[in-house]
């Protein structure tokens, strides 16, 4: 959990570190008036420690409209659970 901007902009900071390349895989958009929510799953092509891999999960946004903007108020997001056999 980050809760401060310090804690959510050193977040970002590391992710972008692994150079992502996102692609949406599937996504429900619901817009409530000024209030819209976005949830699907997406994934991420990263360099970790020199090599290629990939990340899939589960994504929330929240958005809300300000003037003819829609602005990003919430996100969550978490890695897809491994497959169990």
């Amino acid at each position: 959990m980050r809760h401060t901007h310090p804690e959510i902009e050193d977040y970002f900071q590391r992710f972008l570190r692994l150079k992502p390349d996102g692609q949406i895989e599937e996504q429900n958009i619901q817009i409530y008036c000024d209030v819209a929510v976005n949830s699907g799953i997406y994934t991420f092509a990263v360099v970790k420690d020199g090599q290629p891999s990939e990340v899939k999960a589960r994504f929330t946004f929240v958005y809300r409209k300000v003037g003819d903007r829609w602005l990003i108020v919430d996100h969550h997001s978490s890695g897809m659970p491994e497959k169990t056999t």
